[in-house]
């Protein structure tokens, strides 16, 4: 009705104008709980939403942080293996790859488990090594297992030669230390700080020339006529993930003693202690050098 009179009653515009201004105040007071509430629908509504996108990128930052690790170590792991394939060279028909599954916490047990056994050719006695040196001997054999004796147990024992000198030596296993011992060494023998040790081949258990070692110490023992030389093992113990086992190398026994301190032959033979081992490597050596 405003509206029609407004359009045909002169002047009434006017009054027409005049209302609306009156009103428009009380129209917004009225309005005010309505858009309050819908201000306060949209603040909560864009809130929960806010929240519940921050927390799908929590999520996703967390996945992908594991994603960048998980890669991370496929990417050390490629790397590892890599190196072990540099380390042969042309000659990798000559070695098995294996995978570390359990490593003994023992200090006084320096072993660890390969994920690879009787039915892929793994024999008692073979020869372990990584990329940087020797690392071992197959202490034990199961179908699809193998115990690795590591060569800083107390009754591992190996036959070395100074790569400067040529002087020859038993290295041994220290035990929890993680170092080598070279026992029974004159006071004479040519060997110093720095040298590098390699397994000489003698006795026919281990192949010659893989690094077994660094000399990090040098005493001389006044009371009698030895020198107690220590030396850092080359390979990483307790860091790599995966190995090589030398194939056919040799049929010769490798003696070792097991964690229940009885003596095991890694093949055919006769059983003997660790300390009569080294001797009896020793003399060899000592014939070898005078020969």
């Amino acid at each position: 009705m405003l509206f029609i009179a407004s359009s045909h009653v002169p002047g009434f515009s006017i009054v027409h104008q005049y209302l609306a201004k009156l009103v428009w105040p009380i129209q917004k007071t009225v309005d005010i709980p309505n858009y309050l509430v819908e201000e306060a629908e949209a603040f909560f509504r864009e809130r929960y939403n806010l929240l519940t996108e921050n927390a799908n990128l929590k999520h996703q930052h967390i996945y992908l942080q594991a994603q960048v690790q998980k890669l991370r170590a496929l990417e050390a792991e490629n790397q590892e293996l890599r190196e072990l394939l540099r380390s042969v060279g042309q000659e990798k028909d000559s070695f098995s790859e294996a995978r570390i599954i359990h490593a003994n916490l023992d200090p006084f047990r320096q072993q660890i488990l390969l994920n690879k056994g009787k039915k892929q050719g793994v024999v008692v006695g073979q020869v372990v090594i990584d990329a940087q040196g020797l690392v071992g001997v197959v202490l034990k054999v199961t179908d699809n297992s193998s115990r690795v004796l590591l060569l800083t147990d107390t009754s591992f024992a190996v036959p070395v030669q100074s790569v400067r000198s040529g002087e020859r030596a038993i290295a041994t296993g220290s035990g929890a230390g993680g170092e080598l011992r070279l026992n029974y060494v004159p006071r004479t023998a040519d060997f110093v700080e720095g040298d590098e040790l390699v397994t000489s081949g003698l006795g026919g258990r281990f192949p010659a020339g893989y690094p077994v070692g660094v000399i990090t110490s040098i005493q001389h023992d006044a009371s009698t006529r030895f020198t107690l030389i220590g030396a850092s093992p080359c390979a990483k113990l307790g860091q790599f993930r995966h190995v090589l086992l030398v194939k056919d190398h040799s049929n010769q026994p490798i003696i070792v003693e097991d964690q229940m301190n009885k003596p095991t032959v890694s093949q055919a033979g006769d059983t003997s202690n660790s300390h009569a081992s080294v001797q009896a490597i020793y003399s060899s050596i000592v014939k070898g050098k005078g020969a």
